[in-house]
């Protein structure tokens, strides 16, 4: 686009020169606002995704209550680690949990997939919930 305005720019310049219409002189400057415009526009518009890409820290209210929630579940032995970033209008909560070392990998699965959908349910704005499952040992 802006390559089309310079370039019409120029013409519009070479034919106003040519048949001696002054209006057309101006051609070249005025393509020059329109790239300008141009530039700034796109600028505008990068700099705009840019602050969606940023994190924003979840209220601790909302992170007690996601806490509240996984330590509801009776096979979870310890929330080793919990942490969540809101995106735009949407939440992303990744954890690292504990469960028996003795469970098997469908148990286990089977948990996620539950606690997954209880966060999801009780808290609409979240988007993805990704969970480690770490092996719990009793002393």
């Amino acid at each position: 686009m802006a390559s089309i305005a310079a370039a019409g720019g120029v013409i519009l310049s070479i034919i106003g020169d040519k048949l001696n219409i002054h209006v057309l002189l101006y051609g070249d400057n005025i393509a020059s606002i329109i790239v300008a415009i141009l530039i700034f526009k796109i600028a505008f518009e990068m700099l705009k995704d840019s602050f969606v890409l940023l994190e924003r820290n979840i209220d601790s209210e909302i992170m007690k209550d996601y806490r509240r929630i996984i330590s509801s579940f009776p096979d979870v032995k310890r929330i080793d680690r919990i942490r969540a970033r809101e995106h735009d209008h949407y939440v992303l909560v990744t954890l690292q949990i504990s469960i028996d070392h003795e469970k098997t990998i469908k148990e286990g699965h089977n948990l996620t997939r539950e606690i997954k959908h209880e966060l999801m349910k009780k808290h609409d704005n979240i988007e993805e919930v990704l969970i480690h499952l770490n092996p719990y040992y009793q002393n």
